[in-house]
């Protein structure tokens, strides 16, 4: 195993420190092919070169099956470099040698025997499909020949890693394909580790198992070739993944749908099955997708018919949906492709009855997470087939892997909301606050909502952890906040209320569960009229006057001027009747009254709203006290 703790590379010039790798941290499993890809002068190569210490990191540890090779010294240094060999763009072979003696090359420094040496050297010739150039010099090879010559003189030594810096750049396609498959060969055959540099996105899917996406000398994202290219979390990754993809901010903004293709079958027909099956006609407005290993990843941009109220009403909603939102967004338009915008409309509608489960990527994963709702005991777990048992999950709660997640369809049929007539209004229930945050890796920003019960109160991840995970961080103090947003319409400027933005989700997980723990029937109004009688316009002011509602009389306008006329029906001059009633304006003297005992009337005349404790209801005259 290689394990890079914490490694960075500076390099003095004349201008100053040049910072090649900072703070550069990986694990590679044995057996591993695993990619390390970024732009040119992203810091690969000096990366690569500081696994065998070619160039030796100015802090941090290399460490192979778990020795530090930056503590050692020049001797054990050397016995360790017999295990890690290394393969070049340029070959580097010696071309006053044959191409067996330049095999046998590394076994002579070894001291190995001549006649062993030379019949491992035929050995590896022929595994690299050249037993009859042994006695051609490099002059006489083409590139691709060239390259196989250098593969087997860095399986001379037996070595446990393959370093390939670069190694198939200055090849043709097709050569570049035959050497690919011979390094993916010999990683199958022997079992070894082979750490691939290059900055083409087509060797990563060609061999790669793991890749790791390098960014001005950082590591922006790892993981597996199949979560990295379903999802690049930042613009580093879909800058290498989608190159030539068309970007939703060039079309218009929601005349279009983004299908995202996950792993699913390459050769499946999915536009022909939206015509045929499904009746939808679509137009391809763009697509970015791969077929790795006979699965499809990528994206593909459709046009739907819709009106223009349709797409408005979508851009808006689209815009600010939550990496939870939009990871169940892509389940729902999976299972159900929309055949026109009203159909979009209520995949979007949908999205709350979608459970989704985040780092729960695989089959095994999934099986884990059975185990860890039912609570099973440690001592059993090394017992069961984790894949099988995540199989038998998802027929029992049937879904899709998104990512790095499992997200589960709704148990239920539930009814379309909108019939294409009066667009809806998602559930304000639903949420109190959404933030955009941004960070070094994704400085783009990702949307979260609030509240968070799972944050709050669950060990499972919620909006937030998906968030954080996406936006590659471990805390929200380590996210900029780029916008911010409230329910409450009179919650004005959020995003500049907070000198911190932990003390903004604080308070909007507090304004979240005193919204949706109100079973009252009149809150929504009764808290309204309190914002607007407090004149606020801060979230902390907000939370404080819904957490105080109580200390608030609210009564309706047409109620208090019926028990006004009540009360004046019993004087004396009411008795003559309704000709000498209608002489009285019991509408302005219910305002009057009010007014006396405290009260505002609402912006919308709805309601008289006061509070208790001001000053006002202390020196009413008692004779117009009313309540």
């Amino acid at each position: 195993m290689i394990e890079l703790k914490n490694v960075s590379k500076v390099f003095p010039t004349a201008e100053g420190e040049l910072h090649a790798l900072t703070d550069v941290s990986l694990t590679i499993g044995d057996g591993e092919v695993y990619g390390i890809v970024g732009m040119s002068g992203a810091g690969k190569s000096t990366l690569v070169r500081c696994v065998n210490l070619l160039e030796r990191p100015t802090s941090g540890q290399v460490l192979i099956d778990g020795a530090d090779l930056c503590a050692m010294g020049r001797k054990e240094l050397i016995a360790q470099r017999r295990s890690i060999s290394m393969i070049f763009q340029q070959f580097n072979l010696l071309m006053q040698r044959t191409c067996l003696k330049n095999i046998c090359f590394p076994m002579e420094i070894a001291r190995a025997g001549k006649a062993d040496g030379e019949k491992r050297a035929r050995e590896l010739l022929d595994i690299v499909g050249l037993p009859d150039k042994a006695d051609a010099y490099p002059a006489q090879l083409s590139g691709g020949q060239k390259q196989r010559i250098a593969i087997a003189r860095a399986l001379a030594s037996d070595p446990k890693i393959l370093l390939c810096d670069e190694a198939t750049s200055a090849l043709d396609p097709k050569t570049t394909r035959d050497i690919l498959r011979l390094i993916k060969d010999i990683n199958r055959r022997m079992g070894i580790t082979v750490v691939v540099i290059t900055h083409e996105m087509a060797v990563v899917e060609e061999i790669c198992t793991h890749v790791a996406i390098l960014d001005h000398g950082r590591v922006m994202e790892a993981g597996t070739v199949e979560s990295v290219f379903s999802n690049p979390r930042t613009e580093a990754g879909r800058r290498l993944v989608y190159p030539d993809g068309v970007h939703i901010s060039e079309l218009p903004a929601a005349s279009v749908i983004r299908i995202a293709f996950n792993g699913g079958s390459s050769y499946e027909p999915l536009i022909a099955s939206l015509a045929i099956d499904c009746g939808v006609k679509v137009n391809i407005l763009g697509a970015d997708t791969r077929n790795i290993d006979g699965r499809a990843f990528g994206t593909m941009l459709l046009g739907l018919p819709g009106t223009a109220e349709e797409r408005e009403w979508l851009g808006e909603h689209l815009e600010v949906l939550s990496v939870k939102e939009r990871t169940a967004l892509a389940a729902a338009v999976a299972r159900e492709p929309p055949q026109d915008m009203a159909g979009a409309v209520n995949c979007l509608l949908s999205l709350e009855w979608y459970e989704v489960r985040d780092r729960v990527g695989s089959y095994e994963a999934l099986g884990e997470f059975f185990l860890y709702e039912q609570y099973t005991r440690k001592e059993h777990l090394p017992y069961f087939d984790l894949p099988a048992l995540g199989q038998l999950y998802e027929e029992q709660h049937p879904g899709l892997f998104i990512g790095n997640c499992y997200v589960e369809y709704p148990k239920d049929q539930h009814t379309l909301r909108y019939d294409g007539t009066e667009l809806p209004e998602i559930e304000s229930e639903g949420w109190s606050v959404r933030l955009k945050l941004a960070s070094e890796a994704a400085p783009e920003g990702v949307w979260i909502r609030l509240p968070d019960y799972d944050a709050a109160f669950r060990d499972d991840p919620g909006d937030i952890a998906f968030a954080l995970d996406e936006l590659g961080v471990k805390l929200i103090q380590e996210c900029t906040l780029l916008d911010a947003r409230c329910i409450l319409p009179c919650v004005r400027n959020l995003a500049g209320q907070y000198e911190k933005t932990e003390d903004l989700v604080y308070d909007g997980q507090e304004l979240g569960f005193l919204l949706d723990g109100q079973e009252e029937p009149d809150f929504a109004g009764w808290f309204a009229a309190a914002l607007e009688f407090e004149h606020c316009r801060r979230l902390e002011d907000a939370v404080r006057i819904g957490r105080g509602l109580d200390s608030y009389d609210l009564v309706s306008v047409d109620a208090f001027i019926d028990q006004v006329k009540q009360e004046l029906n019993k004087e004396d001059w009411a008795v003559y009747g309704d000709a000498v009633k209608n002489c009285f304006n019991y509408a302005a003297y219910a305002a009057a009254l009010a007014e006396q005992q405290g009260y505002q009337v609402t912006d919308d005349e709805y309601y008289f709203i006061r509070k208790r404790d001001s000053p006002e209801l202390e020196q009413q005259p008692p004779s117009m006290t009313m309540q």
